[in-house]
Formats: C-alpha cells, sequence, structure tokens
C-alpha cells in the first residue's frame, strides 16, 4: 500500500519535469502597489513576465530522464516487495501444512507408543517382561508425546507467522 504513494509521487516528478519545458507567465503586482501614477507600456512589460526555456533544453532534458529513472525504480521496488510477501506468505503456508502433516504423523506414533505400553505393562503382569521393557515403553509414549506438543506448539507458530505474512495478525 505504502508503495503506491512512491509511486503517485514519481509520476508526479515526471509530470512536473516535463511541464518545465512549457513557456512560464508571470504577473508582478508589487510594482503597481508602491507607484501611485498611471502605468505606461513600459510599466505594462514589467507587470507582465514570460520566460521560455530556450537555453535550459538541456537541464531539463536531464530532470525529465532523473524523474523517469526514478519512476522505474519504485515501480521496480513496488515489484520486488510483492514478490517478497508472496515468497513469505508460500512459506509460511507450506511450513503450516508441513507441520499438519507431521502432526497426524505424530498422533499415529502416540496411538502405537500407547497401545505398546499398554502391551508392555499386561505382560509384566504376567511375568513375560521385564520392569525394564515398560520402562522403555513408558519411554518411547513420554517421547511421542513432547514430540506431539512440541508440533503443535509449532503450528500456532506458523499458523501465527502466516497470519503476519498476510496482514491479518491484528
Amino acid at each position: 500500500m505504502l508503495f503506491r504513494f512512491g509511486i503517485e509521487a514519481a509520476r508526479q516528478a515526471v509530470s512536473g519535469a516535463f511541464s518545465q519545458y512549457y513557456p512560464n507567465v508571470s504577473i508582478n503586482f508589487d510594482y503597481f502597489i508602491k507607484r501611485q501614477s498611471i502605468p505606461t507600456a513600459q510599466d505594462w512589460l514589467l507587470l507582465l513576465q514570460v520566460q521560455v526555456p530556450i537555453f535550459s533544453a538541456g537541464q531539463i532534458h536531464a530532470d525529465v530522464r532523473a524523474a523517469w529513472s526514478q519512476l522505474r525504480q519504485a515501480l521496480l521496488d513496488a515489484q520486488q516487495i510483492r514478490r517478497q510477501v508472496r515468497q513469505q506468505v508460500e512459506n509460511a503456508y507450506e511450513s503450516l501444512t508441513a507441520t499438519e502433516k507431521r502432526i497426524a504423523e505424530l498422533r499415529t506414533q502416540l496411538a502405537a507408543a500407547e497401545e505398546a505400553l499398554r502391551l508392555a505393562e499386561q505382560s509384566y503382569q504376567a511375568g513375560l517382561a521385564t520392569n525394564l521393557d515398560r520402562l522403555a515403553a513408558q519411554d518411547q509414549l513420554l517421547v511421542a508425546q513432547l514430540s506431539l506438543v512440541s508440533s503443535q506448539f509449532d503450528q500456532k507458530v506458523f499458523y501465527l507467522n502466516l497470519l503476519r505474512a498476510v496482514g491479518d495478525l491484528g
């Protein structure tokens, strides 16, 4: 949004630079405010002044070229900002979707760890497994729970990052 103002300002600068090619007409009322007599033809010449830029065409041409250059630079800056924003939105969206897929995988892993712990508990109570097997299953369950919670936190961070990238975080 802000770059639009820069582009518009650069367009106005180009228009202003082109307007230097036109003759300049000015009226000087200061002379008549101080004077008490009726103006003569010479006084009327002092009243109206016309300036034609004959000898400054090179400088005007350089000003016009510089204004066009600034306009092109403003347009290129706007394009670069659009590309950067698009890239940030795409990256944030890809991170969010990858995290959602990882969460689905971790839920499956958590269910498997819960089932392994249940089986280890039953095997221990039946006398077919040792306490070490139970502890290993509990460890796997805790690791799966921690990974799931960590990925859920990452998902929330990536979601907020996506909102920031699209400009809806307020």
